[in-house]
């Protein structure tokens, strides 16, 4: 009887697997994060902008077929509130471009962008 227990775990170690068989993958998933700062320096009494964004993508790509390829992704971009980009340059009157277009332009009020 100890020999059918010692074969019990000795076999599985001494068996040999089966040859691997190449699978080709039918979709893939990939994405990537990022975060992004910018400033604006303004001479003198000009109000100086900071903008502090992040977000990603993510992507899925399916190949059913050789000839044939099927993806979707979603973006994001969401300012982390480093500064109240609505309030503009008391001088000009005017709001920072470049730091605004890191979000939604035509409503600055939106922190999240889709």
């Amino acid at each position: 009887m100890r020999l059918v227990y010692i074969l019990f775990i000795i076999l599985p170690l001494i068996s040999v697997g089966q040859d691997s068989v190449d699978v080709k993958k039918k979709g893939t998933l990939s994405g990537q994060w990022r975060t992004y700062y910018m400033m604006t320096s303004n001479k003198d009494d000009l109000k100086n902008f900071n903008a502090l964004a992040t977000g990603g993508k993510l992507k899925y790509q399916y190949t059913p077929f050789d000839n044939l390829e099927i993806g979707a992704a979603i973006y994001n971009s969401t300012n982390l509130g480093l500064q109240d980009l609505t309030v503009p340059d008391a001088t000009t009157g005017r709001l920072s471009r470049y730091e605004e277009g890191l979000f939604d332009r035509l409503d600055l009020e939106n922190d999240a962008v889709f």
